[in-house]
């Protein structure tokens, strides 16, 4: 899991780097503001702005364009109400009427008590393209109407020295010298009032509708092609300058993050995908979430895009997108990996079942050692020397391999996992990888069955002429360490512990008892609530390399058990108690009924040496000097 962590935060950090470098560069530029312009919305204009349109209708009526300067004339003293107007028609060659036609018109503009500016053209020289006639210049105020487009053609900013920067002055709005200024426009064509140029010169107009007005007078006809792209698509030149001149007016301008902070949150979100993949464990929830957060992103910059802040959301959502193509990649090959391993480690201690839920549930496994409290066994054949000088090597393997298979199969029935073969002991354990609760139960239920089990098989190979096997089984329950030990080349998924040692030496000291199995006082304890299995106390030893001693049962696979064992405890406490005489006494009537128990034979020579050789300070406890 670490691994996985460390390498998954490295690959987000490498895409975040990634996108950071195509946003340094401006790569997804020319995407990332059609986005801005989708979050662009109707609104209702700052300033009081407007448009005198020379449209289709007003030139139908008044003639073929261009029009006789004197029209203007009568537009100029009709908006005499306005506080500024502004012609967006190049007046660059003399009238075709005549001289009397520019000096009417520029009379006209000498006794106007409204300041009227008019459009200058620069070359990319910086020399001057087009502008008014000489006639008419020194009589207006002059404007640079130059605009610069995107790479894909929209209008979106405005630079200093345009004709909009010139109207601000007179708006008395913020000087944009020096500054690139996004426009903040306001809607799609005829947002601002639009009154037809007829409609003004015939006097069609209530004085109200421009009076205190910034007037623009500009074409809107199709056939004068004036036309710009912007976010709301195609408008009128006039129009552009209309929503130019109302963005400088309103003082409230965007703001888009610095660098510094575009990065980081390019880092945020790389994050954020890391933590939807890593936290979630199924991938339709993993979809579902990095659904929503995608949705979160873009809902958060275009709530900051209405409060004037401008985020790069395209940079946020492919960093989203790539971070979460990667980690789920990473996840799938790693999660691939860990199943492999997975199978491969434990296909030869599992169950498949077993297998199939860690494989689901990898979580469950501390590969690299956790503590648990676990149930251990060790089992191992009486006399197998001995055995194996009556047989040859292929009975002998084939016997070994019958008798492991049998013991292997019932170990993992019961949920066990047999963790190695020692020559021909066993050992095993419960408790992990998958958390059991009842893991002593189980352990206990799997030696009832291997000593049952091993009783068809030794009926099975006296027909066939092959010697008997009888086996001692130790079981004990504590706190161990559980994991791959070993090498990075080469380990095994074990125990260890001293409750691991524990349960070794009582294996051994079944053959001391002449019992099948013996368990740990621990055992006994969290076994016992199972009416299925029968315990009887034995005896409080302490056993080689321990300070402490510890109580002994024996497991029982045989019911019978039941007609000695009140009998048994009465003789084993009188045993306790120093009475061996008297203990000795009950021990062989027990062995009347009972001739081939083990314990009870092992107390009767214990009682007759204590008879003779009383031990001194006598507690109870029998202490083994060897293991």
């Amino acid at each position: 899991m670490k691994q996985r962590v460390i390498t998954s935060c490295i690959l987000i950090v490498l895409v975040a780097m990634l996108v950071g470098i195509a946003y340094s560069f401006s790569f997804f530029d020319t995407f990332q503001e059609k986005i801005n312009d989708r979050f662009f919305v109707k609104e209702i204009p700052v300033g009081n702005i407007v448009l005198i349109a020379i449209d289709d209708r007003s030139i139908n009526e008044l003639g073929q364009w261009p029009w006789p300067r004197a029209l203007f004339v009568g537009a100029i003293q009709k908006l005499q109400n306005t506080k500024v107007i502004g012609f967006d028609i190049n007046f660059s060659e003399p009238s075709r009427i005549g001289p009397f036609d520019d000096e009417s018109f520029t009379q006209a503009i000498d006794i106007s008590k409204v300041p009227i500016v008019m459009p200058v053209e620069i070359n990319k020289r910086g020399f001057v393209s087009v502008q008014p006639t000489d006639f008419i210049r020194p009589h207006v105020k002059l404007g640079i109407v130059n605009i610069s487009s995107d790479t894909d053609g929209v209008l979106r900013f405005m630079k200093s020295g345009t004709t909009t920067t010139l109207f601000s002055e007179i708006l008395s709005g913020k000087s944009t010298e020096g500054k690139k200024v996004r426009i903040n426009y306001r809607g799609p064509e005829k947002t601002f009032l639009t009154i037809p140029f007829i409609d003004l010169v015939e006097g069609r107009i209530p004085e109200r509708i421009t009076e205190g007005a910034h007037v623009l007078i500009g074409a809107t006809a199709p056939n004068l092609h004036d036309f710009v792209q912007t976010p709301f698509g195609r408008l009128p030149g006039v129009e552009f300058h209309a929503n130019a001149i109302d963005t400088l007016g309103s003082g409230k301008f965007f703001k888009e993050t610095s660098g510094f902070v575009s990065l980081v949150l390019i880092l945020l979100v790389a994050g954020l995908a890391l933590l939807s993949v890593l936290l979630l464990k199924h991938l339709t929830t993993i979809l579902v979430v990095s659904a929503i957060d995608l949705i979160l992103i873009f809902i958060t910059s275009l709530v900051l895009f209405s409060y004037k802040i401008i985020i790069p959301v395209l940079y946020l959502e492919l960093t989203f997108i790539l971070s979460f193509v990667v980690l789920i990649v990473f996840q799938y090959v790693f999660e691939s990996k860990e199943k492999r391993f997975i199978r491969e480690a434990f296909q030869y201690y599992l169950t498949p079942d077993v297998i199939e839920e860690l494989i689901k549930n990898p979580d469950k496994i501390a590969l690299g050692g956790e503590k648990r409290n676990m149930t251990i066994l060790f089992s191992d054949i009486r006399g197998f020397t001995t055995i194996s000088e009556k047989l040859s090597a292929e009975e002998l393997t084939s016997l070994l391999n019958e008798y492991l298979t049998a013991m292997t199969d019932i170990v993992m029935d019961e949920g066990g996992v047999v963790d190695k073969y020692i020559g021909d002991a066993v050992m095993a354990f419960w408790g992990a990888p998958l958390v059991n609760n009842k893991h002593a139960i189980d352990a206990c239920v799997s030696s009832v069955k291997m000593v049952k089990t091993l009783s068809k098989l030794n009926e099975d190979w006296a027909k066939r002429a092959l010697p008997r096997i009888d086996i001692g089984i130790g079981l004990n329950t504590g706190d161990v360490v559980v994991g791959n030990m070993g090498s990075r080349s080469r380990f095994n998924y074990t125990v260890m512990g001293d409750e691991v040692n524990l349960a070794s030496r009582l294996e051994g000291l079944t053959k001391y008892y002449g019992v099948a199995c013996l368990v740990s006082e621990e055992v006994y304890t969290q076994a016992q609530s199972d009416t299925n299995l029968l315990f009887r106390k034995l005896d409080v030893v302490l056993v080689k390399g321990k300070k402490e001693p510890k109580t002994i049962y024996e497991l029982v696979a045989d019911a019978s058990i039941l007609d000695i064992r009140e009998d048994f405890e009465k003789a084993r406490m009188l045993y306790v108690e120093g009475k061996w005489g008297e203990a000795l006494r009950v021990f062989e009537k027990i062995l009347d009924k009972k001739a081939q128990d083990g314990p009870t034979k092992m107390y009767i020579e214990r009682c007759k040496v204590f008879l003779k050789d009383p031990p001194t300070d006598w507690k109870g406890v029998y202490e083994f000097k060897d293991k």
